[in-house]
């Protein structure tokens, strides 16, 4: 039998943890709705919102692995509670019965995903799209499946269709490699959005004789040319944000900035202006 080889390792840990986060993120789904059902104000923001995040928490985890399905059904979960939190579905239609629902696939695809399973493909489908049609009802855009190809979510607008450049500053902490997380994960995330480049600083390392092998020193500065959104670019580092410092910021492309140029304006034609007439001749002086 074959052994890992240490970026393998790495990677495995990594889904190890991935999967920990999900059964405790699931954990605090369940007891949230729970409280939910269990209350006259069934759409109480704070405890919404605290669904919501452990959603989108897992659904940030999955989408750096590629497990479709987990993604398919957080984001279908995701519109149904946006709808909730900004009161567009009235609290005596309130859906918590279908968010158990989710909750329990959501556990399903999960567990499939962890053992490499896919039976639950056509229950995925089917939760889509009454989540749709609950959605659309309320007046909602339908949540069509959050696949890595981010283009079709993007309105079609001149801003969106052309390429946006992205500054990222992004530093592991030491935290975040005890925890199994591999930054080439992330970057990998980051080049399917489009073309990356990617410079590393070494100036916090420390010579060889005060280096502590249990601490963090690197730092990586990246721009990304993409035509995705800075949600979808801050969603890449949304498992990792407590394990990390980032900054992301929108640069303007080459293109805007030529656009917004200031161009010299043609200098206009001086107006001829016609000669004086010559002055009158003095007039004529009496004869001594």
């Amino acid at each position: 039998m074959a052994k890992n080889t240490p970026s393998s390792e790495r990677l495995e840990k990594f889904r190890a943890t991935f999967f920990d986060e999900c059964a405790d993120r699931l954990a605090e789904i369940e007891a949230a709705l729970s409280a939910l059902s269990n209350t006259e104000d069934q759409l109480d923001t704070a405890v919404l919102d605290e669904i919501f995040r452990a959603v989108h928490s897992i659904k940030g985890g999955a989408g750096a692995f590629d497990f479709e399905q987990i993604v398919k059904v957080s984001h279908a979960l995701e519109a149904v509670l946006e709808l909730m939190r900004t009161r567009k579905i009235l609290a005596d239609k309130a859906p918590i019965s279908e968010l158990l629902d989710g909750r329990d696939l959501l556990a399903r695809v999960v567990d499939e995903a962890k053992s490499g399973e896919t039976e639950g493909s056509q229950l995925v489908e089917d939760f889509v799209e009454a989540m749709g049609t609950l959605v659309q009802k309320h007046g909602g855009a339908s949540p069509a499946p959050d696949t890595k190809d981010k283009t079709d979510d993007i309105p079609d607008t001149p801003t969106n269709n052309k390429q946006r450049r992205f500054k990222i500053k992004f530093k592991p902490t030491a935290r975040m490699y005890e925890t199994g997380n591999d930054p080439l994960l992330l970057v990998r995330a980051l080049k399917e959005m489009g073309e990356i480049s990617v410079s590393l600083h070494r100036d916090l390392l420390p010579e060889l004789e005060t280096l502590n092998p249990r601490d963090s020193y690197l730092m990586w500065d990246m721009t990304l040319h993409t035509s995705a959104t800075s949600e979808d670019v801050e969603e890449v580092f949304e498992f990792v944000s407590d394990v990390c410092a980032v900054r992301i910021e929108e640069a303007k492309t080459q293109e805007a900035e030529d656009q917004t140029k200031p161009t010299k304006a043609p200098r206009p034609e001086r107006a001829k202006v016609a000669a004086p007439p010559p002055p009158p001749p003095p007039p004529n002086t009496p004869e001594a």
